[in-house]
This record gives C-alpha cells, sequence and structure tokens, in this order.
C-alpha cells in the first residue's frame, strides 16, 4: 500500500500536482477518540490527498477513476501526514447513468429492440 501512494505521489510531484499521504482506517471502528484508530491498530490503509484539487485517490483501487474513491473509502476520517492535521474523505461523490433503447417495428407486427446502459463518474 505505501509503495502505491510513494510511487503516485512522486508521478504527481512530477507534473506539478501537490499531494500528501492520508492514514485512514477501512473497516468497523467503534472507537472515538482525536486521532483515527489510534492505539486500536484500525490505521490500516494509505491512500493520496491532493490539496490543491481537494480530492483523495486510493491508487490501491483498480476498477475507480481518478478523482473518485470506493466507497469503502468515503466519509472515514484521515489523518493528513505532512499537515499533521484531521481531515475526512468525501461523503458523495457525483455519478451519471446513461440509457438508450432503440425499437424497430416491422409492419408485419415482428419488432426487434437494442438497449445500452453506460454508468460511471461524471
Amino acid at each position: 500500500m505505501q509503495d502505491h501512494v510513494a510511487l503516485y505521489g512522486a508521478l504527481l510531484d512530477a507534473v506539478g500536482t501537490g499531494n500528501e499521504p492520508a492514514l485512514i482506517g477501512l473497516g468497523a471502528v467503534s472507537i472515538r477518540c482525536r486521532v483515527p484508530g489510534y492505539g486500536s491498530g484500525a490505521i490500516n490503509h494509505v491512500i493520496t490527498y491532493m490539496p490543491e484539487l481537494n480530492l483523495y485517490a486510493d491508487s490501491t483501487a483498480s476498477s475507480v477513476e481518478f478523482g473518485y474513491l470506493p466507497l469503502a473509502d468515503m466519509d472515514r476520517p484521515t489523518l493528513l501526514v505532512t499537515a499533521g492535521t484531521m481531515s475526512r474523505t468525501h461523503a458523495t461523490q457525483p455519478l451519471s447513468r446513461e440509457a438508450r433503447l432503440e425499437i424497430d417495428v416491422a409492419q408485419v407486427g415482428v419488432a426487434n429492440f437494442a438497449y445500452w446502459v453506460k454508468g460511471g463518474q461524471l
């Protein structure tokens, strides 16, 4: 996990995009304290935060586009490593869905149809 964040951070640095690691706990944690998971071993993942873009990225999530988080990472407390401050991942993200239905009806009453659905992030 940390290797992904370090490499991703280096690539972002190379193109001039500021970034910092963000410690996050995945899974059910019932302890409430000033540092997420402190003393409970609940910090078990590292993601990247880009302050200028106000975006989090999980470079280990293979099926999620840039700028979006997997559901397991959303609305979680984080500790921004460089700044040393608490933050929180976004609770929502914009999604879109496009549907298209095409129906061809012949004069003899025979019909053919096709249906396409395209979904994803905006």
